[in-house]
């Protein structure tokens, strides 16, 4: 056989070749068996973990204690860097945080339920999101044509968000809403996976069943002056006599409580702070006024949609209301100012008159 040279046909293999070929097809498929594997330790060691968060959180009777407690293993957890549990409030109009990692503030973050922030959008359609870019309005297009990511925080902070996975929490085997659980930026700048969306369903179903049997649903406030009755400023035998007094005589109940029951403006604008979960703005009569932002509107936009800005530094614009839900669902104040960023504060019908009439002192 010397001598002769071996020739392989098209579509043919040699022996050596063969046998080249059969040892990297085993090694191609010891590499698929061993990712399969890896990928099958991973999913095994994220389930364990999660049981265990899903043991604590049901073995705790202080819910939110325990959350705040763990939230920094539930973001170890998902390997993420925020986690933000949401609450929906009384009224069903605004979702309220029970528990926010990453931001040094003791105020609550309030939204709307509705597509002005992610989170309001999934309070609103009850549907999980995974996002690669919050920033990216192509992307929240592909959800709803009018979803928008609130930037306000981002830029009073300076974090910039970007991936996000957030979940509605249903109270169990119902579609009533008790919240919505979102978490911020993965650690690796990389998109959440489809088992992260898989583990926070299960997190929030597992919320859901412990706050059902923790809790008795908070019953709906009669009117935006309970806090009055809570804290023992009036009775509730009191506030009745004070509803039906305004009513005869066609005026409104906050002057009845004023001038009739001797309650304080104070206690008054706390009593609608505590409500509307807002800080209370009291009457200052020394204000500077931001002349730039009251040029923009009239008295009567005040009157009509009861705002008015009290501070404005160009991108950020602090509104005195004395209904904010009813001053957001009219959309006026964003359209006068679509420049910047809206943060509201409330306050009581006397002392926002008192601002309209100090601003607009000189107008015709």
């Amino acid at each position: 056989m010397d001598g002769i040279r071996w020739f392989t046909l098209p579509g043919e293999l040699s022996n050596h070749e063969t046998a080249k070929g059969n040892k990297m097809g085993w090694f191609f498929s010891k590499k698929s068996k061993d990712t399969a594997a890896d990928e099958i330790a991973r999913s095994l060691n994220f389930s364990r973990k999660l049981q265990i968060v899903t043991n604590r959180i049901h073995s705790t009777a202080n819910l939110d204690q325990l959350m705040l407690e763990m939230s920094g293993n539930i973001c170890d957890l998902f390997n993420c860097d925020r986690l933000t549990l949401f609450a929906l409030a009384a009224d069903k109009k605004f979702i309220y945080s029970k528990i926010k990692t990453g931001i040094e503030s003791d105020k609550d973050l309030v939204l709307p339920v509705s597509a002005a922030s992610i989170a309001g959008w999934v309070a609103l359609s009850g549907r999980t999101v995974r996002i690669r870019d919050v920033y990216d309005n192509a992307e929240l297009r592909k959800l709803a044509e009018d979803l928008h990511f609130s930037r306000e925080v981002d830029q009073i902070t300076g974090y910039r968000t970007r991936q996000m996975l957030a979940a509605p929490i249903f109270r169990p085997h119902s579609t009533d809403l008790l919240g919505v659980i979102q978490l911020l930026n993965n650690r690796n700048d990389s998109s959440f996976t489809a088992a992260d969306e898989e583990g926070i369903a299960e997190l929030a179903e597992t919320l859901a069943i412990a706050y059902a049997q923790r809790m008795k649903p908070p019953a709906p406030p009669t009117s935006k002056y309970d806090a009055l009755i809570a804290d023992a400023v009036i009775s509730q035998a009191e506030f009745e006599l004070a509803t039906r007094s305004a009513r005869r005589q066609s005026r409104d109940v906050e002057d009845v409580l004023i001038d009739e029951f001797q309650v304080a403006l104070a206690a008054v604008g706390e009593a609608l702070a505590k409500t509307y979960k807002l800080p209370y703005e009291s009457w200052q009569p020394q204000r500077k006024i931001p002349e730039q932002a009251i040029k923009k509107i009239t008295r009567e936009f005040t009157e009509d949609n009861q705002c008015v800005p009290i501070d404005d530094d160009g991108k950020n614009i602090v509104l005195l209301t004395t209904d904010p839900e009813r001053t957001i669902r009219l959309g006026a104040a964003r359209r006068a100012f679509p420049y910047a960023s809206l943060f509201y504060r409330v306050t009581t019908k006397r002392e926002f008159q008192q601002t309209v009439d100090r601003f607009f002192a000189g107008a015709a």
